[in-house]
């Protein structure tokens, strides 16, 4: 592959609409399923900006907003891997994005990469948030989502995607 930055990336493999596509693929069949019965309290986009891996994780406890919590401790930290439907869309649909953002990324060893992931990932929940795609789900009045890395300043990512939610609104 020939891209030598972030955007020449995003734009050769459409990466925030292939994204926002698969979650509300993913999130529709998540719905319908034995998990449409759950009250979520959070929901993040977990990710590790340097190889590309992401999971999408989502929560259940109602004190998750306010405690600080990160995916890790919460019910379902890699709810792709729950639904074999859903697991297979990531396969399909993330996962070839995710393997030439790797090789990328260890070709060029560029932190402009990276920030350009999260800020693409940023954008995408921002637009999920606006387009009410979390409408399909019960959740909590005060329902937290998450743009995060492993080991990642909570508090710093959050800042960030206020940010962003800021520039959305014009």
């Amino acid at each position: 592959m020939n891209t030598t930055s972030w955007n020449a990336f995003e734009a050769e493999y459409n990466f925030k609409q292939t994204l926002l596509g698969l979650l509300r693929q993913s999130f529709a069949i998540i719905a319908k399923s034995r998990f449409g019965a759950e009250t979520f309290s959070a929901f993040a986009l977990n990710c590790d900006a340097f190889s590309g891996i992401l999971s999408i994780s989502f929560d259940t406890n109602p004190a998750t907003p306010a405690s600080g919590n990160t995916p890790a401790d919460w019910a379902y930290e890699v709810m792709e891997c729950e639904l074999p439907e859903v697991h297979l869309m990531f396969i399909e649909q993330y996962d070839p994005m995710q393997e030439a953002y790797d090789t990328l990324q260890q070709d060029m060893h560029d932190d402009s990469l990276s920030e350009g992931y999260l800020h693409a990932m940023r954008e995408v929940m921002v637009e999920l948030e606006n387009t009410d795609a979390f409408t399909v789900f019960t959740t909590t009045p005060d329902f937290l989502t998450q743009v995060t890395e492993i080991d990642a300043d909570t508090e710093e990512e959050a800042r960030l995607l206020d940010a962003v939610r800021q520039a959305a609104k014009g």
